[in-house]
């Protein structure tokens, strides 16, 4: 080993920092422990420059902070969003030594407005800035009465804030709304702002804001360079009257807009509607846009008309739109498309513009074939939430699908894929697929060997739609498979919030005709990363699942939600054998009604050493305590563990503090969710959940097409 480190260092310094370059920051901090060279090295500028420690979990406070002390006069770019484990104390200390930054990223940070002023005041330099607040009043306040904070907010270009705020319970009389007409807001002193960011904190149903502010920007002109303006898909009315006040004086200035995500806006209403539609034909330069769940019938003409292209739009969210009356759309997605003819990411998630009728019976089809056929670059689409069961639509719409090669991300519903020609049926016949006509006696489960019999079998059956998307798709990293009829999961985004409540799940029949055997293809996709499925009630044996182990090598996050029969989990076993072949695994999701986490399951997941987060959300499920200890000390790279079962409050308690007192010094990233899911205080538990796990994680939605390509908000 001596030998191995003394060969090292007679190597050029270039030569080392060119290797060094490929490390995490996490690494430079370890690094700095093997020698002096090392430590010398791990501080020089090209390393330190653009330094990102999100996602670094295994980063102490102590080695964050001696980084800090060697290399901050050099770094203009930090990222600390999402690194929660960090104490406001050690990151304002921290910042003091930075004095140089032009880029700052500290969401979910927890600082004291004051501590965020501080910040603000020996950064003269900065440019762009993401914080988090609790109380945006006083932000406002602190800043008004500090002259060199208020310098540095002049020039600022890029903001984006992050609405934190605590709730009060819902059985108090009122809350207590302040429209802030005579106030001054920090939107006096940026003067150069030219993307305004808005992110709010998912509503978990258990209260309300004590104070709602509504911004009044006196000085309209400071807002005269704004490009981009966006609203995250969080229903926090908080951060949502924050936003719209702003969109409403950007609005006025009728700027052309680059970027406007605004998902639940009310441009339908008659308050206004002249304003907004003079504002929309307008928009000519818009490369991403957000218009989800609003009713455009009345917009939609004015949005996309006909005699102002926008030839610069990339991505469109139009998922959960819908149509007021019953004459059904006013245009077509067709013509849609003619005025987005450069498309590359399209949402159109439960959208009633796919149908030609109102009833909701018919696709369009041409539109669909419009869509491949003139976007050329679409690589992001998203179908999910959309019955299709005319078998001439679902063999059609797969051949359109499947014509698109640089197809990257795609989110369907089950029976979209059930098509099958007669040559599958018959082959999927013969090789054993579908379910079992008769009944098997308790206990004779199907053996391993069987099941890698029936995979070898998986190359020389066609699968219909499916197979058809894999062969035409081979590129395919993020895919999402979701039966239509799963309207509720338990944890989801809805207009009331996140509050826990029973599954709302009614599946076609269609969709049973996708079984085990059909979903060995998944398979095939060797670059996948991403991987959704939901609502299969054709599952019988999950052997899919060890199929898709095996063959996506990369595979990083598997969600699942009810596979098989909702009143057994038939795909336990399997996801167990599954689980130690997954070679990349960050992120695993189970959502089921009586999945336990016993030792079988702790066992297999521990076995999986790569699991970062893992969530199960189960309202009759069991947990097996000493298992859940053993898994977490089993695996070292675990964050976030989330069990929401049906076990009872003493037995969460005891679990959760035996974790703490165990793991709490030695792991601080490290965040435990153990609870009854049904219980009345979950929701006040999870909304103490980290932001970054709780929307990624916790809350089941899909996540394809959500946001534009290579968002960072």
């Amino acid at each position: 080993m001596a030998d191995m480190v003394s060969a090292f260092e007679v190597l050029p310094d270039n030569i080392v920092l060119n290797i060094l370059s490929f490390l995490s920051c996490e690494d430079l901090c370890d690094i700095r422990n093997v020698n002096h060279m090392l430590r010398r090295l791990s501080s020089d500028r090209s390393l330190v420059w653009n330094s990102d420690f999100e996602g670094c979990y295994k980063t102490s406070e102590e080695a964050f902070e001696m980084y800090i002390q060697a290399g901050g006069p050099l770094i203009h770019c930090l990222n600390l969003s999402h690194c929660y484990w960090l104490s406001g104390r050690s990151v304002s200390n921290a910042l003091k030594l930075c004095m140089n930054l032009k880029e700052l990223y500290i969401l979910d940070i927890s600082l004291t407005a004051k501590k965020l002023i501080k910040i603000l005041c020996g950064l003269p330099n900065l440019v762009t800035f993401a914080f988090t607040v609790t109380n945006m009043d006083e932000f406002d306040t602190e800043l008004e009465g500090n002259n060199a904070a208020r310098l540095t907010m002049m020039g600022i270009k890029h903001l984006t804030i992050h609405f934190k705020v605590p709730l009060s319970l819902r059985t108090e009389a009122s809350i207590s709304v302040q429209f802030l007409q005579k106030k001054t807001t920090f939107f006096e002193h940026c003067r150069d702002l030219e993307s305004f960011h808005v992110l709010g904190h998912p509503n978990l149903g258990c209260g309300l804001p004590k104070l709602l502010l509504q911004p009044n920007v006196d000085k309209v002109e400071n807002l005269k360079n704004v490009k981009e303006i966006s609203l995250n898909y969080a229903i926090d009315p908080a951060a949502r009257i924050f936003y719209y006040g702003t969109l409403l004086s950007v609005a006025k200035l009728q700027l052309q807009m680059t970027t406007v995500l605004n998902p639940s806006a009310n441009f339908g209403s008659q308050i206004r509607s002249d304003f907004w539609n003079i504002f929309w034909k307008s928009q000519y330069q818009l490369q991403n846009l957000d218009i989800s769940s609003i009713s455009i019938q009345k917009i939609f003409t004015h949005v996309f008309d006909p005699d102002v292209p926008k030839p610069n739009l990339q991505y469109l969210n139009l998922s959960d739109t819908y149509f007021t009356t019953t004459e059904g759309p006013t245009s077509n997605l067709t013509s849609l498309i003619c005025v987005c003819p450069n498309l590359k990411s399209l949402n159109l998630r439960n959208s009633q513009i796919i149908f030609t009728n109102p009833s909701r019976e018919k696709v369009d089809v041409a539109g669909i074939s419009s869509l491949v056929s003139t976007c050329r670059c679409l690589s992001e689409v998203n179908l999910g939430g959309i019955h299709m069961h005319d078998p001439e639509v679902l063999s059609r719409v797969s051949q359109l699908l499947a014509s698109c090669p640089g197809l990257k991300s795609l989110a369907v519903s089950c029976c979209c894929c059930s098509y099958q020609s007669a040559k599958c049926k018959v082959s999927s016949a013969s090789a054993g697929g579908g379910p079992p006509l008769k009944r098997q006696r308790t206990g004779a489960l199907p053996s391993t060997s069987s099941h890698c019999d029936e995979s070898k079998l998986c190359p020389d059956v066609e699968t219909g739609g499916l197979e058809s998307l894999v062969r035409g798709c081979p590129g395919m990293v993020r895919f999402e498979l979701v039966n239509a009829g799963l309207t509720r999961p338990v944890i989801h985004r809805g207009q009331n919030g996140l509050m826990p409540k029973s599954c709302v799940y009614k599946p076609c029949s269609e969709s049973t005709a996708l079984n085990d055997q059909r979903l060995f293809c998944i398979g095939k996709w060797k670059h996948l990363k991403y991987l959704q499925l939901a609502g299969l009630p054709g599952i019988m044996t999950g052997s899919c699942l060890v199929a898709i182990a095996t063959g996506c090598h990369f595979l990083e996050q598997l969600h699942i939600a009810y596979l098989g029969l909702m009143g057994h989990p038939n795909f336990a076993r399997q996801l167990c054998q599954a689980l130690p072949e997954f070679k990349a695994l960050k992120d695993l999701r189970v959502e089921h009604g009586y999945q336990s986490v016993d030792s079988h399951f702790c066992k297999a997941a521990q076995s999986c050493k790569t699991l970062q987060r893992v969530c199960v959300m189960s309202w009759g499920g069991t947990i097996d305590s000493a298992s859940v200890i053993s898994l977490i000390a089993n695996c070292p790279s675990l964050v976030a563990l989330q069990l929401f079962t049906d076990a009872n409050r003493t037995q969460c308690r005891r679990l959760q503090k035996a974790v703490e007192d165990r793991f709490g010094s030695v792991r601080p990233a490290l965040r435990v969710s153990i609870w009854p899911l049904f219980d009345t205080d979950t929701p006040s538990l999870m909304n103490n959940i980290p932001t970054k796990h709780l929307e990624e994680l916790t809350i089941f939605s899909s996540r394809v097409s959500d946001r534009p390509p290579n968002w960072k908000w």
